[in-house]
């Protein structure tokens, strides 16, 4: 608690340095305008170090409580659960593109990141279908790229 030390330093310093210019304040009309400044620095002073003490004791409150660290953990938490939730999303939509071409896949598997920019993209898509519907490859990859600007990887569960 280094910050509540510096503090009440910082406003005892301030207290006497008022009483020794009290001492040295002119008589009469100028003693209320001299009062009222010293009184305007007086607050001033403690309002200052009040508020860099709150400051510092906020900081050191979360570096002891670990709460940098729980901040963190759970961006992490929640940029992972978007990812996740979108990448679901764009597979059951693939998925849904697919039968209404009478595609029936067995499974799509996507790879999605985020970019520096906050930013979500594709960068692989496996699709997986039995031999049977091995002559619609083309066909799949082609509303693949329409619909997602990404080339899939078109397997047959045999080889896949």
């Amino acid at each position: 608690m280094n910050a509540v030390t510096t503090a009440s330093i910082m406003i005892c310093i301030c207290c006497v340095a008022c009483s020794l210019i009290n001492l040295l304040k002119p008589s009469g009309h100028m003693q209320k305008i001299f009062n009222l400044i010293l009184g305007i620095f007086l607050i001033c002073s403690i309002c200052t170090t009040a508020k860099n003490a709150s400051a510092s004791i906020s900081k050191e409150i979360s570096n002891i409580l670990g709460l940098e660290n729980i901040n963190q953990s759970a961006e992490y938490i929640f940029d992972s659960e978007i990812i996740q939730q979108t990448t679901d999303n764009l597979v059951l939509t693939l998925n849904l593109l697919l039968e209404n071409q009478k595609i029936n896949v067995k499974d799509i598997e996507m790879a999605v990141h985020t970019s520096e920019e906050n930013g979500i993209s594709i960068t692989e898509i496996n699709i997986f279908i039995e031999k049977a519907l091995f002559s619609r490859r083309d066909e799949i990859i082609k509303i693949t790229e329409e619909n997602f600007k990404v080339t899939p990887n078109v397997k047959t569960i045999d080889d896949g």
